[in-house]
Parts: structure tokens; C-alpha cells; sequence
């Protein structure tokens, strides 16, 4: 059972997230963190040293894929429908911290080896697309820039409908943007 403390570090961090998520992290201010989870500044400190400490823990996810399924008996368009879909629902489900990551690693690229660190965490669909990469089942391709392909261009789509279709829900990834991504992955879209 998490304590009162457990509790308040888990409230800071949760507001922090969705403002540097709204706002970006140079934006957001201290006292605004403290405010929104309802306890003064200090007292915030004594949960993370420093802003740049919450900016850190912001982009941890908190969903993981955990899949121990057997993909050796797929076809390779069944292999490449079900990793697609294993990623985007990773992606889908630690959207905030990826816009977070996205957005501010290039002011603090030290927020790149979080990422690598927490986020880019091989499964066993992975494993299964790169050994048909090195069998020549599939084109021998870097799968972190693919993986971080994906996850730019769904964010820049589903930035598109927020600016130009006036959808101002971030929290979940629209059915359209997920099956353009899975289309062009599995070659639908040029086929």
C-alpha cells in the first residue's frame, strides 16, 4: 500500500507531466507545480531536487508491453501487423511522455538517454523482426530510427488534428492515425 509520501511524489509528478505536456517544461513554472498538487514549494523539493529532476521522471513511462507471445510460427505480414500494433499501443499508452521526450530533448538531449534507457526496451516481437532481418525475410533496417520514425510522424498527425481539425484531445491516439502508421509499415499504403 503506498504511503502519504508515495502518494504526494506520484501527485507532483503526475501534475508536472501534464503541464510540461501542455506547456513544455521552460513554461512551467515551480509554483505552478506546487499549486496543482496542492503543496507548497518546498515541500515539493523535498520530493525531487530540481525541476530538471521532474523533467526526467516525467518521460518514464508507465505502460509497458509485457508479451512473452511466440511470433516464429507468423507470416511476416501477420509478424509486422502484430509488432506495429504492440508499438503504437506502447506509444498510445505513454503518449505524454513521448510529446515530452519529443518536444525537449532537443533543449536537454541528455532526456535521449532516458529514452534509450526506459522507453526502447527490446520484446519478444523485436527480436523476432530482427532475426527475419538477418535472415532476409525483411530489409535489414536501424529498428530504434524506425521505431522513433513512427513515433515522430504519429505525433506530428496527431498534432495536425489538434492545429487544423480542432481536437483538443491528446490522451488517446485517434483509430485513423494508428491505421495510416500500419499501413505504411506494412506496405498497404503503396501496394
Amino acid at each position: 500500500m503506498p504511503t502519504k509520501g508515495d502518494l504526494t511524489k506520484q501527485r507532483i509528478l503526475d501534475v508536472a507531466r501534464g503541464l510540461f505536456y501542455q506547456k513544455g517544461f521552460d513554461a512551467t513554472s515551480t509554483a505552478e507545480i506546487a499549486r496543482g498538487a496542492a503543496i507548497s514549494e518546498a515541500a515539493m523539493y523535498k520530493y525531487y531536487k530540481s525541476k530538471k529532476d521532474l523533467l526526467t521522471a516525467a518521460v518514464q513511462p508507465t505502460y509497458f508491453i509485457e508479451d512473452d507471445s511466440t511470433y516464429s510460427t507468423l507470416t511476416n505480414s501477420e509478424l509486422v501487423q502484430r509488432w506495429t500494433a504492440l508499438f503504437l499501443e506502447k506509444v498510445e499508452n505513454n503518449l505524454q511522455q513521448y510529446i515530452i521526450l519529443f518536444s525537449e530533448s532537443v533543449k536537454y538531449p541528455e532526456l535521449s538517454a532516458t529514452y534509450l534507457a526506459t522507453f526502447h526496451k527490446e520484446t519478444a516481437a523485436d527480436t523476432e523482426v530482427q532475426k527475419r532481418m538477418r535472415t532476409g525475410d525483411f530489409p535489414e533496417i536501424d529498428m530504434t530510427l524506425l521505431q522513433v520514425g513512427m513515433i515522430g510522424a504519429l505525433i506530428a498527425m496527431v498534432q495536425h488534428l489538434v492545429i487544423y481539425k480542432k481536437q483538443h484531445d491528446l490522451s488517446s491516439v485517434p483509430p485513423k492515425v494508428k491505421d495510416v502508421i500500419s499501413s505504411i509499415i506494412s506496405g498497404k499504403f503503396f501496394s
